[in-house]
């Protein structure tokens, strides 16, 4: 039998009755698992909307890390730390560009419906809105039905004890709490549109070109935390320099892309992720038994089987500019030392959790954070592909919590079975990769 024995943001730590006393094993997530209430207690994490019902605010998500209240017109007040209540971000009503009368006019609502972890507002203009409720934020698409919906948006943002620099949110402390987000724009057949996202005199101001777009259109500009994990990728009518120089990266699609794709104009895609753990609660002293990593693939685009390798990677030096390094992060996912296999394609059934093989133990940094690519045995190889090879893996932003890349250390104590006060270790690792 499983019993828990301690808990911190984005780990717990269990022990089973099958083990020898001193042995325990952590499952660790690049996302939060546990909030802190305000007596400093790790409690399990839960991104759902529950009724709100005061001060004017209907529904509220405050059982992580961060919370947020929510009106019923469709503005909201965000908290990024849960327990600092003299910083807080107003996001105001929501207004639309109305092109045949040229000026601003509101968005209204005709209705608003909660479910889970997400709330939809619909809007007489053609437009519905879905916030999602999330660890590490809000994420917010807008979604429009058809050509007569407007294309340009905007909400006023009112700062309180909160910093803005050049679109990156700091608190009080100069901690930096959230950034915004490149706004991406989608037709119905998944085609990228033209869009436009920015932050400038108190708006957040966004557009999309929706010319030749199929309908529904879906707009996605969000402030957001960290999160643990990225996808890049390059493309190129050469291989070698799809391979090389990587053109492209998020850390915000719920889904990782790993493997390779031809399409016949000539144009070839290379895919790979970097994913992270902070793994600093093991400590020093213990010793490492076992590591193994839990992923799910959530699509098989490929018409070509092939092993997703697990390399050691330590991109850490590149966190704070995931996007200006992207080419070093694909390069050293297919360049660095192979440290397992997750699984090969063949037979795979999607949606489901599968877990790699014994990883290297002495890999697995235990004062600090863990580092790893994803690629494919065929992109490290550098084979070069003539069809589709590629699947996505969810990634640390999935809405089913269960889905997200999960790291499994067992152990074994070099003392006492619990050596420090958790709450002083956890590493806040907020805005990581933005």
């Amino acid at each position: 039998m499983k019993r828990e024995v301690r808990r911190g943001r984005k780990f717990i730590e269990y022990h089973d009755d099958a083990q020898p006393a001193g042995t325990f094993t952590q499952e660790i997530s690049g996302a939060d698992v546990s909030y802190q209430d305000e007596g400093g207690s790790w409690n399990p994490l839960d991104e759902s909307w529950e009724t709100d019902g005061q001060d004017g605010f209907a529904f509220r998500a405050a059982r992580m890390n961060h919370k947020v209240r929510f009106d019923s017109i469709g503005a909201w007040r965000w908290y990024p730390r849960r327990n600092v209540d003299t910083e807080y971000i107003v996001i105001n009503r929501p207004q639309c560009w109305l092109t045949a009368t040229k000026r601003w006019g509101n968005l209204l609502a005709s209705g608003v419906s909660r479910e889970g972890k997400s709330i939809t507002i619909t809007s007489v203009r053609k437009v519905t809105r879905v916030i999602h409720s999330r660890w590490n934020g809000i994420k917010t698409d807008w979604v429009l039905l058809d050509a007569s919906a407007p294309t340009r948006f905007r909400q006023k943002i009112d700062l309180v004890g909160i910093t803005e620099v050049s679109g990156v949110l700091y608190g009080a402390d100069g901690t930096r709490l959230a950034s915004l987000m490149p706004t991406t724009a989608t037709d119905a057949n998944g085609i990228e549109l033209p869009c436009t996202g920015s932050y400038a005199g108190g708006y957040v101001e966004f557009s999309a070109d929706v010319t030749g777009a199929a309908f529904p259109v879906v707009i996605d500009p969000d402030f957001t935390g960290g999160t643990g994990d990225c996808e890049v990728y390059g493309q190129n009518a050469t291989y070698a320099t799809a391979l090389d120089n990587a053109t492209s990266s998020n850390n915000t699609n719920n889904y990782l892309r790993v493997g390779q794709t031809y399409v016949s104009t000539p144009l070839y895609r290379v895919y790979g992720a970097a994913i992270l753990f902070d793994t600093s609660t093991i400590g020093a002293d213990s010793t490492i038994t076992q590591v193994n990593l839990t992923l799910v693939s959530t699509a098989d685009e490929s018409n070509v089987d092939f092993n997703v390798v697990i390399t050691k990677f330590n991109w850490s030096a590149y966190v704070a500019d995931i996007g200006g390094y992207r080419t070093q992060i694909l390069t050293g996912s297919y360049g660095s030392t192979a440290d397992a296999t997750w699984r090969n394609t063949s037979g795979m059934s999607l949606n489901t959790q599968y877990t790699s093989g014994n990883m290297a133990t002495d890999w697995v940094n235990k004062t600090g954070v863990t580092y790893y690519g994803l690629t494919s045995d065929r992109v490290k190889s550098e084979t070069t592909p003539d069809d589709l090879e590629d699947i996505k893996i969810a990634s640390g932003d999935h809405t089913t919590a269960s889905y997200r890349p999960k790291l499994t250390v067992t152990y074994t104590t070099g003392g006492a079975l619990l050596k420090v006060n958790m709450n002083a270790q956890m590493q806040n690792l907020t805005g990581g990769l933005n």
